[in-house]
C-alpha cells in the first residue's frame, strides 16, 4: 500500500470525472486540505474516506488501494483508461 501510487489514482480518478480536487473533497464532504494530502501521497487514504471514493466513484477497494483494474466495471475502465491521456483539472 503505498501512499503516492493511491494518490496518482485518485488525480485519474478526478481526470476521468472532469472534477478539480476542492470539487472531490466537497463530494465526500471531507476538508480540501485533508484529501489534498491523499492526493499527493503525504498521506495514507482514510478507511472512510475510501469507502466514500467506492460509493461515490464506483471504484473497487481493489483499484483504489493495490491497483488492479480487473475489478472495475467495463465503463468505469474505459473512462479511466480515457483519463490517462488528459491533464488533470487543476484545483
Amino acid at each position: 500500500m503505498n501512499p503516492k501510487a493511491i494518490g496518482e489514482r485518485l488525480v485519474l480518478l478526478r481526470t476521468a470525472f472532469g472534477l478539480r480536487s476542492s470539487e472531490v473533497a466537497d463530494l465526500l464532504g471531507v476538508d480540501r486540505a485533508y484529501y489534498n494530502r491523499f492526493e499527493h501521497g503525504k498521506r495514507m487514504v482514510s478507511d472512510s474516506v475510501a469507502v466514500l471514493l467506492v460509493d461515490r466513484f464506483g471504484v473497487t477497494l481493489d483499484w483504489l488501494i493495490l491497483g488492479r483494474s480487473n475489478t472495475l466495471t467495463v465503463d468505469l475502465a474505459e473512462k479511466l483508461r480515457a483519463a490517462m491521456d488528459e491533464p488533470p483539472p487543476v484545483g
